[in-house]
């Protein structure tokens, strides 16, 4: 099963460019088409694979795995620095500095861990396959959210699961 992505621009087609901005990945000027019902000639429409997105994709990818990266980087550093606090104000203002950068970082090396899982699966030329039925996540999708294991039928019944086991 072959899952695309339908673009159009004006009654122009044009190929979906991925494009980092605000660190989410938005489709250049080019909107996506809800439904291929447009019979006009003078709208045409095509289809864009993931194998026309992954390069795209990828770079992101390896973009935020440098990010984080320079950022455990500084992490470290400021681990090591000691700084010598003179009431208890202050040693309760690091204290909560220090933990809130201990939780981003745990965020962080997180979301290292699911780059590092969707860059070994470009490699290995699984990237776009769901963990749950097999099938392909469409590359819409994948373009929004290119750490996603599952497809979005199957991300729906693993929320409507957890839902159910919290009530």
């Amino acid at each position: 099963m072959k899952s695309s992505v339908i673009v159009e621009k004006k009654g122009k087609t044009k190929a979906a460019k991925s494009q980092k901005i605000g660190g989410k990945n938005q489709l250049g000027e080019s909107s996506v088409a809800t439904h291929t019902t447009s019979q006009n000639s003078s709208s045409l429409i095509t289809e864009v694979s993931l194998s026309d997105l992954l390069p795209s994709i990828k770079e992101s990818l390896l973009f935020q795995k440098s990010q984080i990266l320079n950022r455990t980087d500084e992490f470290k550093r400021s681990q090591q620095e000691s700084v010598q606090l003179s009431d208890e104000a202050e040693v309760a203002s690091n204290d909560l500095s220090n933990n809130l950068s201990i939780h981003l970082h745990e965020r962080s090396m997180k979301a290292l861990l699911e780059i590092d899982k969707a860059l070994n699966k470009i490699a290995q030329g699984t990237y776009g396959e769901c963990e749950g039925c097999g099938d392909n996540i469409s590359p819409k999708r994948l373009q929004a959210r290119p750490l996603a294991p599952l497809c979005i039928s199957c991300m729906e019944e693993r929320e409507e699961e957890t839902r159910i086991k919290h009530q």
